[in-house]
C-alpha cells in the first residue's frame, strides 16, 4: 500500500469508517431506546455477541445448504409486515391533516390501509429475495436471525429490571460475562473442528452500486467497496429514529424515561412499554452483531471488538439524541480505522510507533471525550430507577 496518493487513501479509508459507524450508530440506538424508556442497558456488548453467534452460525449453514422458497417467504413476511407499518406512519400523517373524518372511517381507513400495505410489501420482498443473490438471502436471514435473538436475550435483562427490580447495572453485567462463555462453550462442542469459531466463506462486499457509483467523488465514498450491510444498517436506523420520534409509541416510550408516574396517570401500561424498549435495544443490537461479523470480520471468535460498549459511549457523547449519535458513531468509527489501517498512512506510518499505541486510540479516545462531555449529560431523569406505582 506503499505510495498511494491522498484522495487514494481517502477511498481506502472512508468505506471502512461508514461500515465501522453503522454497526455503532444501529446499537447505540438500540440502546437509546432502552434508556429512553427508562432501563440502562449495558448488556449491549453482550446482546451483539449472542446475535454475532447465532447469525455466523445460520449464515454458515446457509451458505452451504442454500435458501429455500418457504424460508424466503418467511423473511419476506416479517421484513414485509416492518416495512408496511413504517409506510403505515405515513398514512397516519396525512389522516391527521385531513381531520374531517368520522372514526369508523379513521378506524377503517387506518387497518386497510395497513393490510394492504403489509401484504404489498410482504410480495414484494418475496419477489427480490427470489429475484436476489444468494448473498442477499443470506445476509436479511441472517439479520432476522441476529434480532431475534437479541429480542430473547434482553428478555431475561427486561425481567430482572423491570419485574424483580434488579440493580440493573449488575443484570447487564452477568449477561455481559455469560455471553462470550456460552458461545464458545456450545461451540467447542458442537463444532466439527472442536474451535470456537464460525468461518463465514462468502464475500459480503458490492464492487459497486450502478449508476450511483459513476457519481464524481460522491460513488467513489459511498457506493463502491460497500458493504451489503452498510446500507441494510442505514435504512433500519431511520427507521428506527421516526419510530422513536413520529409516532404515539415513541412518545409514550420517551414519557416512561422522564416521568413514568405522570405516563402511569395518563394510563400508559410502563412495564409493557418498557419491555418494548428493552427488546428494540435487543433485536437492534443483534442485528448490529450480524453486521459487525458480514462487514469486517468473516467469522465469529467469540467477540464483537467491544463495539457494545463503544456503542454505549456513542450514546452518551451524543447526548442521547440520533443526530449527535450519527456524529459520535463517525469519530469513534474514524479512531478504530485509523488504529487498524495506520500503516497505509504516511504520516503515522512515519512515526514508527508500535502497534499497539495504535489499537489503544479507540478507547483513550473514549475516555478523554467522556471525560469532557458527561457532564453535560442529558439522560432521561428515571432512567435506571425501577418504577414503583405507589411511589409519587
Amino acid at each position: 500500500m506503499d505510495g498511494l496518493t491522498f484522495m487514494e487513501i481517502v477511498y481506502f479509508i472512508f468505506p471502512l469508517i461508514i461500515a465501522s459507524a453503522v454497526p455503532l450508530t444501529l446499537v447505540a440506538t438500540g440502546a437509546l431506546y432502552s434508556e429512553r424508556s427508562g432501563v440502562v442497558n449495558i448488556a449491549l456488548e453482550g446482546i451483539m455477541l449472542m446475535g454475532a453467534y447465532v447469525g455466523s452460525v445460520t449464515i454458515k449453514t446457509l451458505e452451504s445448504s442454500g435458501v429455500s422458497p418457504l424460508l424466503n417467504l418467511f423473511t419476506a413476511l416479517i421484513f414485509g409486515l416492518f416495512i408496511g407499518y413504517v409506510l403505515y406512519l405515513l398514512v397516519q400523517v396525512l389522516l391527521n391533516k385531513i381531520g374531517k373524518l368520522s372514526l369508523f372511517e379513521h378506524i377503517a381507513i387506518r387497518i386497510g390501509s395497513y393490510v394492504i400495505l403489509a401484504v404489498f410489501s410482504t410480495l414484494l420482498m418475496y419477489f427480490v429475495l427470489n429475484a436476489s443473490s444468494q448473498n442477499v438471502q443470506v445476509a436479511l436471514v441472517g439479520l432476522l436471525v441476529g434480532a431475534i435473538v437479541g429480542i430473547g436475550f434482553s428478555l431475561f435483562h427486561a425481567y430482572a429490571s423491570i419485574n424483580m427490580k434488579a440493580n440493573q447495572i449488575i443484570s447487564a453485567t452477568a449477561l455481559n460475562m455469560f455471553a462470550p462463555a456460552f458461545a464458545i462453550f456450545i461451540n467447542r462442542t458442537f463444532s466439527a473442528n472442536g474451535t470456537q469459531k464460525v468461518t463465514i466463506q462468502g464475500s459480503y462486499r458490492i464492487r459497486e452500486v450502478p449508476f450511483f457509483s459513476d457519481i464524481p467523488i460522491i460513488g467513489d465514498l459511498f457506493f463502491k467497496a460497500a458493504y451489503l450491510s452498510t446500507y441494510l444498517g442505514i435504512v433500519i436506523f431511520i427507521v428506527a429514529v421516526v419510530v422513536l420520534y413520529k409516532t404515539k409509541f415513541g412518545l409514550r416510550l420517551r414519557s416512561c424515561g422522564e416521568n413514568p408516574h405522570a405516563a402511569d396517570s395518563l394510563g400508559i401500561n410502563i412495564y409493557k412499554i418498557r419491555y418494548s424498549g428493552v427488546m428494540v435495544s435487543g433485536a437492534l443490537a443483534g442485528m448490529g452483531g450480524v453486521i459487525f461479523v458480514l462487514s469486517f470480520a468473516a467469522n465469529f471468535n467469540a467477540t464483537v471488538s467491544g463495539f457494545g460498549f463503544l456503542a454505549l459511549a456513542v450514546l452518551i457523547f451524543g447526548n442521547w439524541k440520533p443526530k449527535r449519535i450519527i456524529l459520535a458513531a463517525l469519530f469513534f468509527a474514524s479512531m478504530r480505522v485509523i488504529a487498524n489501517t495506520y500503516s497505509v498512512i504516511p504520516a503515522l506510518k512515519n512515526l514508527n510507533l508500535d502497534g499497539e499505541i495504535y489499537s489503544m486510540l479507540p478507547y483513550v479516545a473514549t475516555l478523554v471525550v467522556l471525560a469532557f462531555v458527561s457532564k453535560n449529560s442529558a439522560a432521561p431523569l428515571a432512567a435506571g430507577e425501577p418504577f414503583d406505582p405507589g411511589k409519587r
